[in-house]
């Protein structure tokens, strides 16, 4: 977001049934995690959108990016089980919805055994920010 932007991060529990996995592509009926990242960028043209998952494939000059950053993602969320989804509009930006299956066992450990959370900063700095003006 070259301009600035907002960048939203949310996730949410899924519940696929059959009717609902068959609208998604690569979808199974089942539990999942959604994991959305959107923003409210420059978007995506549709004519390059099926291709941004394709290994080294890159619209920007030499040296600024080698293509392989959203065919790691692609491959890592694969190896777990889950696949990727991207909607874009050229002028309002991008989402990308990853679908993670969703753990239904027991919590391992116990609070007795459980490691200390780790310590967290005194203050946020302010380089860190969701939204860049």
């Amino acid at each position: 977001m070259p301009d600035g932007g907002r960048l939203t991060l949310e996730m949410t529990n899924i519940t696929l049934n059959p009717e609902a996995a068959r609208l998604h592509l690569d979808a199974r009926p089942g539990d999942f995690v959604r994991v959305r990242v959107r923003d409210t960028g420059e978007g995506i043209p549709a004519d390059i959108l099926s291709r941004i998952f394709e290994p080294f494939f890159t619209t920007k000059g030499p040296g600024k990016g080698t293509g392989l950053g959203l065919a790691m993602v692609f491959g890592i969320i694969k190896q777990h089980q889950g696949w990727i989804e991207c909607s874009s509009q050229m002028g309002e930006g991008t989402c990308f919805d990853i679908y993670l299956p969703r753990y239904s066992g027991a919590a391992e450990g116990s609070p007795a055994t459980a490691l200390p959370a780790a310590p967290r900063p005194a203050a946020k700095p302010s380089s860190w920010s969701t939204t860049r003006q």
